[in-house]
């Protein structure tokens, strides 16, 4: 059965490969009824699966805190656990672990959000006249009219399946996003190399074949910043001929000096073609309001133009993944 959902407000966000899980401590969970299940508040769910966690009680909300991970069943979406018995009416658990970040790509107006499960169709000589079925993927698909596009995270979502390389460690607002232009596996063969020279100079930038490499200003130590690496990379005929692009980290100013690199390959080109995806769709009446959470994969987004309203455009996510709907409480 497809049950569809309709609203004023909702969101589509993706998962940031570049960014660090987010480790969360001792938060604590909220009995849903039951002294059984336990779900962390809203701005504390999509836990990442496979990750370490460590579930604790407290009796009678007082006292030591016992290790209970064991007794625990996971649902990594929702940030809940279900434990094997219900605990007392007055026991507090807390969690730690990790949850995945997430930046928005879009927010939308009116929107239309469908899930949907295929069958597929395994009738057999042996079924005795009825017709058999296995379960299929588990696919959902947003659409809307009037929209907002976060334009960090749609370039984030245009460059999952180009080659790219983000630098890290080193200093603070230093970090750059080295990517080919094209999608593909092809760019893994371009790679970087960041030289320290050792002695005083100018940064200059040389192109062999598809390997770049940046000579850093030096004076007496290295003086170049990532936004003047950027800069000079994007101004370079030959990294331009071979599409070798540079920009600054998200999130950051490009003021740092920047670290030198060894010879390094781009990776990961055509791997990342559907993308870790969340969406959560909000729909309030005068009795409760609603929250329907997805996770899975972002597979393809279309926008039909109105030839006669360059205004008017139907944004259209597709998706497959798991769906949890619940009530919600801001």
């Amino acid at each position: 059965m497809t049950q569809a959902l309709t609203g004023a407000v909702a969101a589509v966000y993706v998962s940031d490969p570049a960014a660090p899980l987010t480790t969360f401590t001792t938060t604590n969970l909220v009995d849903q009824g039951d002294h059984k299940s336990w779900a962390a508040a809203f701005n504390y769910r999509y836990w990442k699966s496979g990750e370490v966690f460590l579930i604790e009680k407290q009796i009678h909300g007082s006292g030591g805190w016992s290790d209970i991970t064991s007794l625990c069943t996971f649902d990594y979406l929702r940030g809940m656990i279900t434990l094997s018995g219900a605990l007392n009416a007055d026991d507090k658990v807390r969690a730690s672990g990790k949850r995945v970040p997430a930046r928005k790509l879009d927010e939308q107006l009116g929107y239309s959000i469908k899930p949907k499960k295929d069958k597929i169709e395994v009738t057999s000589i042996d079924s005795g006249r009825w017709k058999e079925f296995l379960q299929g993927h588990k696919e959902w698909q947003v659409t809307a009219k009037e929209h907002h596009v976060k334009e960090q995270t749609w370039r984030l979502y245009m460059e999952s399946s180009h080659s790219r390389l983000l630098t890290s460690g080193g200093n603070a607002h230093s970090h750059l996003l080295f990517y080919d232009e094209d999608a593909g596996v092809g760019g893994d063969a371009l790679s970087i190399e960041m030289i320290n020279p050792g002695a005083p100079g100018v940064l200059s930038i040389a192109v062999v074949v598809n390997a770049v490499a940046v000579t850093l200003a030096y004076t007496a130590g290295i003086t170049s910043t990532a936004l003047q690496v950027a800069a000079a990379i994007e101004a370079s005929a030959a990294c331009k001929a071979i599409g070798f692009r540079a920009r600054i980290a998200d999130g950051e100013t490009g003021a740092g000096i920047v670290a030198a690199l060894g010879h390094t390959h781009l990776a990961n080109g055509g791997v990342d073609t559907n993308i870790p995806a969340m969406i959560v769709c909000f729909v309030e009446d005068s009795t409760s309001k609603q929250n329907f959470a997805g996770w899975g994969r972002l597979n393809q987004i279309n926008v039909d133009m109105d030839i006669k309203n360059a205004q008017a455009e139907d944004l259209t996510f597709d998706g497959t993944g798991k769906f949890v709907w619940e009530t919600y409480s801001p």
